[in-house]
């Protein structure tokens, strides 16, 4: 990916993570800030900075690589109190834009006129200036050159605040042992492997060159090394692509450590946190006097009809006003368990979110609840809870009961028939009487009607219930649309933005 499209990928990463993430997003667009700086300027020179500690040799090293004393030296105190540069021809914007001050220009000096060396003030100075000023060069330099002390080498300082914060940026960065002349072979190295320990742990493994400005020992190795930095590609976009994947993986580390996980495809199901919110709405009411009204009318229309049925009101007229709308009496007992399942479908829906992510959303989740049900009544003033129409198997089960007693009739008649005749052995089947027979298949069709009808009606009764709360529960669902799901899924949407964001920027080159 180019480092114009990370800009973009990073630009949608903090504004998906800006009010989360406020000091790691405001780190990044500085990033950002420099970066767009850096492309507009160009890429026609390359800025070399050497960066150390107190005495670590960096301004004679800078001096054997042009061939000429241009920087002050001194063995233990500061000299360097402002970055200063040597370059092969003459350039303003990029150092004017480094603050840079002190210029000098030697035409061949370093063998390539496109490159500009840069001289800075100690890392560990007391004067919190010529910190700031390295500082703000090294942000902006397209290739590091660290500079070790072999007595100092191992500086806690200079590792934590520096060198394992370049392991992104290991293709431009050197590190250079100077003075290895001071040291017995020997000692120089076990020096060297410690050293290069060290930087691994940091994530610059094989970076390390022993060098000494006094003898030259290295010094031709390191003009090599930073050629083939500046020869091999654009080594300014180099360190760009390098700060973008660092602003991405920074924010990365950030969600990581508030919880925030890949964001998973499957979506959470809204609907049982729907009928919780209709059984405290009191919809669970409605829905039973409607399996109730189902039950009444079955029962005044199937076999075995009972004066109780007809003379019963139907339960439906309890729940129903005279316009024809139900009434929903809230039941407060219920209202924390649909609380409670909301808080789980949104929960459910943001588990990947990062804590203080999910919770910008998730804190009033239970006030707008309240608020959706208290909305039941209008949601559900378009739905129908009764049933006008009559299901076919009231007439089927009534026609079989019917034929079911006439069979029986049927076999009593020929019975006294017979009888009446003084016939009293009348015609067989498997050794039983055919009149019998009958009376027998009458009434085993009856009893299987009365148990099927039975099984039917509470079938029924409980198909009414659930079509009402389904019913009911859709209604809500679609009212909970703006109330819960959008933000919800607006949030879900932003992170994901987010994570595919910073997982493009580790593609930056």
């Amino acid at each position: 990916m180019s480092i114009e499209a990370g800009l973009l990928e990073l630009d949608d990463a903090i504004g998906a993570a800006r009010l989360y993430f406020r000091d790691e997003c405001a780190d990044a667009e500085k990033v950002a800030a420099r970066v767009r700086d850096r492309v507009q300027i160009g890429g026609e020179n390359t800025v070399v900075a050497f960066a150390g500690a107190t005495g670590s040799g960096k301004s004679s090293l800078v001096n054997a690589l042009v061939g000429e004393t241009v920087a002050e030296v001194a063995p233990t105190r500061p000299t360097t109190a402002e970055p200063l540069s040597v370059s092969g021809s003459e350039t303003s914007e990029v150092l004017d834009w480094m603050g840079v001050g002190p210029r000098h220009v030697l035409p061949g000096a370093f063998g390539d006129d496109s490159v500009i060396l840069v001289d800075l003030p100690d890392l560990d100075s007391t004067e919190e200036e010529h910190r700031s000023a390295a500082d703000r060069v090294i942000e902006r330099a397209d290739v590091v050159v660290f500079v070790l002390d072999p007595q100092k080498y191992a500086d806690a300082l200079l590792h934590r605040e520096y060198l394992k914060h370049f392991g992104e940026h290991g293709a431009v960065t050197l590190v250079v042992l100077n003075q290895v002349d001071r040291l017995a072979q020997r000692e120089k190295n076990v020096v060297l492997v410690d050293a290069r320990g060290l930087l691994a742990t940091d994530g610059l493994r094989d970076r390390l060159i022993p060098t000494s400005a006094r003898t030259g020992e290295g010094v031709e190795q390191l003009r090599r090394s930073i050629t083939e930095i500046v020869s091999k590609r654009n080594a300014a976009r180099l360190r760009l692509g390098a700060d973008l994947r660092s602003a991405g993986e920074a924010l990365a580390v950030a969600s990581r450590k508030d919880g925030g996980a890949s964001p998973s495809p499957v979506h959470a199901d809204f609907m049982p946190a729907a009928r919780a919110m209709v059984s405290a709405a009191g919809g669970e009411a409605v829905a039973e006097a409607a399996a109730r009204s189902y039950d009444l009318r079955s029962r005044r229309e199937t076999p075995w009809k009972s004066r109780s049925a007809h003379r019963a009101p139907d339960p439906l007229d309890a729940v129903v006003g005279p316009s024809g709308i139900p009434r929903y009496i809230p039941e407060p007992a219920r209202i924390p368990a649909a609380q409670m399942a909301v808080r789980t479908y949104v929960d459910s829906e943001l588990a990947a979110l990062p804590t203080s992510w999910k919770s910008s959303v998730a804190r009033d989740v239970d006030a707008r609840t309240v608020r959706l049900i208290e909305s039941t009544g209008d949601a559900a003033k378009d739905i129908e809870v009764g049933d006008s129409e009559q299901p076919s198997w009231w007439g089927v089960t009534r026609a079989l009961f019917r034929a079911s007693l006439a069979t029986v009739v049927v076999g009593v008649l020929w019975l006294f028939f017979w009888a009446a005749l003084g016939m009293f052995d009348p015609p067989k089947a498997v050794g039983v009487g055919l009149p019998i027979i009958l009376i027998g298949l009458g009434l085993l069709a009856a009893l299987a009607v009365w148990i099927s009808v039975g099984v039917m009606r509470s079938r029924g009764s409980n198909a009414a219930r659930e079509r009402v709360m389904s019913q009911l529960a859709r209604a809500l669902d679609e009212r909970a649309g703006f109330a819960v799901r959008e933000p919800v899924e607006a949030q879900r949407a932003e992170y994901s933005r987010f994570v595919e964001a910073i997982g493009n920027l580790s593609r930056v080159r």
